[in-house]
């Protein structure tokens, strides 16, 4: 099974998009993580220079040896990734929204 995590784009509503396991789609954390592209852009920004960042749906910030992953407004914990899984994340990010 992948451990990739990517980035896929919402079927119902423009400019909106959850970070989601690549091998099912499912969630990365006990809520969904999503926002606008700009958001996501910021995301990608961050797992690039290892600053935090913060949305009301998709915040990331490093922990240990990797980083958590979560939705301010939903979740009750953040899900754990790792630098790999990260830096996949980030490229995949910027791959998605530079196709829009």
């Amino acid at each position: 099974m992948s451990s990739e995590i990517t980035l896929v784009k919402s079927a119902w509503l423009d400019d909106w998009y959850c970070i989601v396991w690549a091998s099912h789609g499912g969630r990365v954390c006990d809520a969904d993580v999503e926002g606008t592209s700009a958001e996501m852009a910021g995301i990608a920004k961050a797992l690039e220079t290892g600053e935090p960042a913060r949305h009301e749906r998709c915040a990331v910030v490093r922990a240990g040896l990797g980083w958590d992953i979560w939705s301010p407004r939903n979740s009750e914990k953040p899900g754990r990734i790792t630098k790999k899984q990260a830096a996949h994340l980030a490229v995949e990010i910027r791959r998605v929204i530079d196709v829009e």
